[in-house]
């Protein structure tokens, strides 16, 4: 899901579907999080990436994971 929404961006449609209504506006946040987050697994282990990323953003570590789960599936 990530290339394809990450392909969406780089296009310039995201915003269009947000405004429009076809995406959730919490995508572009949620593609922000993980974004940071794969920055993070780049220098980082995975439960560390995790909790910077969620510290950062001040959001729960919780909505990080699934957030992951979301993209990766």
């Amino acid at each position: 899901r990530y290339e394809l929404i990450k392909e969406v961006k780089e296009k310039g449609l995201l915003a269009k579907l947000i405004s429009s209504r076809c995406m959730p506006f919490q995508f572009a946040d949620w593609l922000t999080y993980y974004e940071t987050y794969l920055t993070e697994l780049k220098t980082n282990e995975k439960p560390v990436s995790i909790q910077y990323t969620a510290d950062y953003y001040n959001v729960s570590v919780s909505l990080i994971y699934k957030i992951i789960k979301f993209f990766e599936n």
